[in-house]
């Protein structure tokens, strides 16, 4: 019986070494992948209020590129 819980004592402990061993091993895998690049958005001015804004956030209209629909209209009536 001894000998049972011996045995017992020395799987437990292997296991916890692996274990340990193995989530070493997985977070230094991932410290070693590079960062994601990112994705690069182009830059638009609103022609009425000169506001910078991502282009796909931009309104375009007739006489250019808006910030908001209210810009666009408003630069369409003074055309």
């Amino acid at each position: 019986m001894k000998y049972l819980l011996v045995l017992g004592l020395v799987l437990v402990v292997f296991w916890a070494w692996r274990s340990a061993r193995d989530r070493r091993a997985a977070s230094l895998r991932q410290a070693d992948k590079p960062a994601p690049v990112p994705v690069q958005t182009e830059i638009v001015e609103c022609d009425l209020c000169h506001l910078h804004l991502p282009r796909p956030d931009a309104l375009i209209g007739a006489t250019g590129t808006f910030c908001s629909d209210a810009h666009r209209v408003q630069a369409g009536r003074e055309a």
